[in-house]
């Protein structure tokens, strides 16, 4: 199963989040999945990212197939994101009140 991961859970990974470092390592554990991320999903983190913050990110990226976007790819990850929303629920922190600064 291709699973398609929103930029924000990288985000908090590369700044430690354990939640999204339980997420991701949930995903990669099961060997049908394939780690997979949006073209623009991809974009926004490698636009924005700091110098300093380039090994660590390019490492981070380098686990995913960057796919193409269309309308049935975004509805996928809309259900990847729901399963996310529970962890972060128990942290008080959903995507909606954790933006990347």
């Amino acid at each position: 199963m291709r699973a398609y991961i929103d930029s924000d859970i990288l985000i908090w990974h590369l700044r430690r989040e354990s939640e999204a470092l339980k997420f991701l390592q949930s995903m990669r554990k099961d060997p049908q999945n394939i780690l997979c991320l949006g073209a623009l999903q991809r974009a926004q983190i490698v636009f924005f990212m700091k110098p300093h913050e380039r090994k660590d990110t390019l490492l981070l990226l380098s686990l995913f197939e960057t796919a193409s976007i269309d309308a049935g790819i975004v509805d996928l990850g809309q259900i990847c994101i729901a399963s996310f929303i529970p962890l972060m629920a128990s942290t008080s922190q959903t995507p909606c009140s954790r933006r990347p600064s």
